[in-house]
Order: C-alpha cells, then sequence, then structure tokens
C-alpha cells in the first residue's frame, strides 16, 4: 500500500478522503514569526481627555513607553524652562498694567510711610543732646520723645501690613492667572484666605530665619524647601502646617528644577531691587508668575493657556472660576481623580 502524496494533487478535482492542514504562521514564506510571550503590544489608550468616566490611564503606559524604548518618556511633571519663561512673559506682557498695580501700590507704600517716619524719628529724639569732652568722649543727655516714637513704630506697622498684604494679593492673583481667570484691576490687588496665608508667611519666616543663624546653609535649604507653601494654600485650602508639609515633599521629588526655580526667581527679584527697588515693581508679578507656573507644572495640575497638560486633565478653559482646593488631591503627587464633566465636544462647563 502506497504512501499519501505529501501536496495536493496539481490537477482535477481534490479527493475528498484527504484533507491538507494550511502552513503554520512562521514557518513558510509570508507569514510573520509569532510573538514571544510577554512582548505583546501594549493596549491602546484613548486621547486625553477622553478616558470613561472614572478611569484614567495605569500602569506603565500611563507614564510613557516601557523600558528600553526609543521614545523618550512623556513625564508631565518635567518643568521645561523655556516654556515656563514664555507662558509667563506672555501673561505678564497681556495683562501689563493690572500686574504692575501691587508694586506701584507698595512704592507709593514705603515713599508715604517712610517719609512720615523721618520727622517722626526727629520729633522722638530731639531732646538727646550729645557732648564730647576733651578726651574725645561722648555723653548723650536728655529724654526720648514717647509720642514721636510710638508714631514712628505705628508708622512702621502699618508699613510692614500693607507690603505683606500686597505680596500676598500678587500670591492670589498668580494662582488665579494660572486658572485662566479674567484679569482685572482686582486680581492681583484682592487676597486668597488671608489668614491662613498670613499664618504659613510667618511660620516659614520663623524656619528660615532659625535656619540662618544656624550657619547660613540650613536657611537656605528650608528657602527651597518651603518655596512652595503660600501656593498649597492659597490654591489647595491647606493649613500652614500641611502646606510647608507638602511643598517640602514637592521639592524632594523635583530637587534640581526646585533649585533652579528658587535660584532664577531670587535672582531676578534681586536685579529689580538693585535697581533703586522701582525694578521690582516689573520683576515681582513676573517671578509670582514663573514661580506659580512651576508649581503648578512640577505637581502635574492643569495651567490655563498651556497645552503641555497631564495625561486625562483638558487646558483650562480662559474664564474659568474654579473653586479653590476642590479641584486635586491634597497631597503631592497630583494625578486626576474625577475627570471634570464634559458636556459638550471639547468644552468644559454648563451650556449656555
Amino acid at each position: 500500500m502506497s504512501e499519501p502524496p505529501s501536496v495536493p494533487p496539481t490537477g482535477g478535482p481534490e479527493p475528498s478522503n484527504q484533507s491538507y492542514p494550511p502552513p503554520q504562521p512562521g514557518y513558510g514564506p509570508g507569514y510573520p514569526p509569532p510573538p514571544h510571550p510577554g512582548y505583546g503590544y501594549p493596549p491602546s489608550q484613548p486621547a486625553p481627555g477622553q478616558y470613561p468616566p472614572g478611569q484614567y490611564p495605569t500602569g506603565q503606559y500611563a507614564a510613557g513607553p516601557p523600558p528600553g524604548s526609543p521614545y523618550p518618556p512623556n513625564d508631565p511633571t518635567k518643568l521645561d524652562f523655556g516654556k515656563a519663561f514664555s507662558w509667563s512673559w506672555d501673561r505678564f506682557r497681556d495683562n501689563l498694567w493690572p500686574m504692575l498695580l501691587p508694586g506701584i501700590l507698595m512704592f507709593v507704600a514705603v515713599l508715604v510711610f517712610g517719609g512720615l517716619m523721618i520727622p517722626a524719628g526727629i520729633w522722638a529724639f530731639s531732646n538727646l543732646e550729645t557732648t564730647t569732652d576733651a578726651y574725645g568722649y561722648s555723653t548723650t543727655t536728655g529724654s526720648v520723645n514717647a509720642g514721636g516714637l510710638l508714631l514712628m513704630v505705628l508708622l512702621g506697622i502699618l508699613l510692614t501690613i500693607a507690603l505683606i498684604y500686597l505680596y500676598m494679593a500678587v500670591y492670589a492673583g498668580s494662582i488665579r492667572t494660572v486658572n485662566g481667570e479674567p484679569v482685572t484691576n482686582r486680581t492681583f490687588l484682592t487676597t486668597i484666605r488671608f489668614w491662613p496665608l498670613l499664618g504659613t508667611m510667618i511660620l516659614v519666616g520663623i524656619v528660615v530665619t532659625i535656619g540662618l543663624i544656624l550657619c547660613i546653609i540650613p536657611g537656605l535649604i528650608a528657602m527651597v524647601l518651603l518655596q512652595f507653601a503660600p501656593f498649597f494654600v492659597v490654591d489647595r485650602k491647606m493649613g500652614p502646617i500641611a502646606a510647608m508639609s507638602a511643598s517640602s515633599q514637592l521639592v524632594r521629588q523635583r530637587v534640581g528644577d526646585s533649585v533652579l526655580v528658587f535660584i532664577a526667581i531670587y535672582g531676578i527679584n534681586y536685579l529689580g531691587q538693585a535697581l533703586l527697588y522701582i525694578g521690582s515693581i516689573f520683576t515681582m508679578p513676573f517671578t509670582a508668575l514663573l514661580h506659580a507656573y512651576s508649581y503648578r507644572r512640577m505637581s502635574g495640575a492643569p495651567i490655563a493657556y498651556d497645552t503641555a497638560v497631564q495625561p486625562g486633565w483638558p487646558t483650562t478653559p480662559p474664564g474659568a472660576a474654579p473653586q479653590y482646593g476642590a479641584q486635586y488631591p491634597p497631597n503631592p503627587p497630583y494625578p486626576p481623580q474625577n475627570p471634570p464633566q464634559q458636556y459638550g465636544p471639547g468644552s468644559y462647563g454648563p451650556p449656555s
């Protein structure tokens, strides 16, 4: 009995009592080799902002390509200094007058209160008389005028309060700007959460002062670690201690970017102060915008007028007025928790 042919007959109908299996994939021409177990293609991801409600990308493909991929990783919290400066300059240029108001008022306050403190000081110490004897020793006699001294102290307190208030208003204005709210004359003149922010600034000042007394270096480290604390108070509704802790944690996650931001901001402000303090009128709002942008970028939160957002977050629409502290989780890192409700294609907000 002969063996069945190894290939189908070349002519005539195929015998009904014989079947020939197709060539196995990967073992014949025109067939790709089978994928190795564990090296399949990654699951496809929907476009940013189009994830199903309550679902966001997770796993290795959410943060970027897998290790060893020829494509660079997509880290939404990495700070691009060129983009940060460009964004800050565009916002400053487009809203020049409202952003210059706090600096102008600070300069006027220094002139007025400082000018009044000079005659108050003269009045306070006008009764003092200094005499020098034949041997060159000086002796001061007389009494300090209590009324003049009290006036001088009062003027100093009022000046300090005015400067602190305006400085806090600049923090609030920068957060309003990164939220995409319309910039008006009130934007950089009104504060958000005045007392918690004041308490935070006092605590930060105490910690930094103690650090500077301890050989300066600890003070500089504290300034870097706590630089974002006011933003956490204004933007996340945190208390002073929680905001200082959150700032320290964020800086430790982004040490290099945080140090560069600190150097850039203090360097620019120093140049403004070197120009008879008049330059601070311009540098203070610009550096506040740069600081707020850096804080939002490194924490992974959305930024108005900026396209480099964290996956799942749409760009904050201009004109929005969010409730501060309601958008983001309380501690870094800040992945989105609940996607904004989308009422129409590409729009975020109730239908008009």
